[in-house]
């Protein structure tokens, strides 16, 4: 009896603190219900630590923020009466959701794809009831404090998991995953509080979108020595995470930047600091690889160039992603129009559609290919149109409105959507939080910029 109860004490320690937690911001954001959105993009980092396993699902304190959010929207809309703001993109979406549903019982595994469902649609709900609290140009002003802060620190705890990692500290203080520590490169994969570098590296193109864009409209939201120090940290680990789809999306990610800032970006100063800082992040990456060991600048350029596509990591290479290609299209040829069932690629190639594999469904690493496999060419063009739709009206809400500091956020995240949207090119998942959080804040600002200046709430 007393192991029973030890070994559920974990688990009631951590439902307690969640509810302590959630009571804890869930009180003062109904006064303020823009409160519920800080604590929502303050979480997003926190991926991996800390979460809660229940039954096979992980829960974690984003999920915990995103209920808040909903919940507190959904009361400010009922009982203050608040003006539904707009969701231009809300057709396709509606009609994915719809295809989801009617595809479902068909299935190969359709308790798998019904709680795939219910993630996408939490995030959805989530993205939706952003806009309804974010109504302001003064959220934005503190959205860009938080962005930078919650940069820095995280920034700083992946500086700490590098170090920590290459002097030994256990993996209980790094929160250091297998396969990503010095084991196979000779140094650390950072990726702070998320599950992979790849995912910790996409998050950080949302506050890099945000720095960059208020560094270029010399917005004053925070000191700018603690912006460029912010902006600099976030740059060294996004390099430290080697991820190369990351690299990779980080090129439509500046060409973004230019296409919205040009004039502020071709001066000579702003052309020559950006060049300064980019020099003297790549120096520090080179030199902290130089005393890691000699090899250490070798292995990473091996890796962020391709050079060692048969180099596994966890089972995978670079040629087993082009097989796992070449077999997603063979799937969604058995049902090229609706495709196989939300969630259902891993079933689909699985022994047992409905035995879970000892490590996890398999995926198709490629969101688009997984995306048509699962959905077929109805859902992959429903999903395709809803994202085409948020970044051609912040294309539209930019160049409308005169405000700086809008601007500077509308093209910063647009930017950092932008480089999600290529880089889920390389990986696949569908339910991600930030990435829904971010269009739900593109969304809102859209409808700040767009909006006439006497419509503008002025609610704290």
């Amino acid at each position: 009896m007393v192991e029973v109860i030890a070994d559920y004490l974990p688990l009631l320690f951590g439902l307690t603190a969640a509810l302590a937690v959630g009571v804890a911001v869930f009180v003062p954001a109904l006064r303020n219900p823009f409160l519920s959105v800080l604590v929502l993009v303050a979480s997003l980092p926190f991926e991996r630590v800390p979460s809660l396993d229940i039954g096979g699902v992980t829960l974690r304190f984003n999920q915990l923020a995103a209920v808040i959010v909903i919940a507190v929207a959904i009361l400010a809309l009922v009982f203050d009466r608040r003006q539904i703001r707009l969701y231009p993109a809300l057709l396709p979406l509606l009609g994915f959701f719809l295809l989801t549903m009617w595809t479902t019982p068909a299935a190969a595994n359709v308790a798998r794809a019904a709680s795939v469902f219910v993630f996408v649609l939490l995030m959805a709900i989530t993205s939706l009831m952003i806009p309804q609290v974010v109504t302001d140009k003064s959220h934005v002003k503190q959205l860009g404090i938080l962005f930078t802060v919650l940069a820095a620190f995280v920034s700083l705890f992946a500086l700490f998991q590098f170090f920590g990692e290459m002097i030994g500290l256990p993996e209980r203080l790094t929160f250091i995953r297998e396969g990503y520590g010095k084991e196979v490169f000779g140094f650390p994969r950072v990726h702070a509080f998320s599950a992979e570098p790849l995912y910790f590296a996409n998050f950080l193109f949302l506050p890099l979108g945000a720095m960059v864009g208020l560094l270029l409209t010399r917005q004053d939201v925070v000191p700018r020595t603690w912006l460029l120090g912010s902006l600099g940290a976030t740059l060294l680990v996004f390099l430290l995470a080697l991820s190369r789809g990351a690299f990779i999306a980080a090129v439509p990610f500046t060409i973004m930047i230019v296409i919205f800032f040009l004039r502020r970006f071709l001066t000579v100063p702003n052309i020559l600091g950006i060049l300064l800082g980019l020099l003297l992040v790549g120096a520090t990456v080179w030199g902290i690889l130089g005393i890691v060991s000699p090899e250490a600048r070798e292995r990473y350029l091996g890796h962020a160039t391709l050079q060692d596509v048969l180099v596994t990591r966890e089972g995978e290479s670079a040629f087993g992603r082009l097989t796992t290609f070449e077999r997603a299209v063979e799937i969604w040829g058995r049902s090229p129009v609706w495709g196989v069932g939300l969630g259902n690629y891993g079933p689909s190639v699985a022994q047992d559609p409905l035995t879970v594999p000892e490590h996890g469904w398999d995926i198709v690493n490629n969101q688009y290919l997984e995306s048509l496999t699962e959905t077929g060419i109805v859902g992959l063009g429903l999903l395709l149109l809803f994202w085409g739709l948020v970044v051609l009206r912040s294309f539209i809400a930019f160049y409308k409105t005169r405000d700086l500091l809008v601007r500077a956020f509308l093209g910063g995240l647009t930017a950092a959507f932008v480089a999600t949207l290529v880089q889920y090119n390389f990986f696949s998942t569908l339910y991600i939080m930030h990435i829904w959080v971010a269009i739900g804040l593109l969304v809102a600002l859209q409808n700040i910029a767009l909006a006439p200046e006497r419509k503008v709430s002025h609610a704290s």
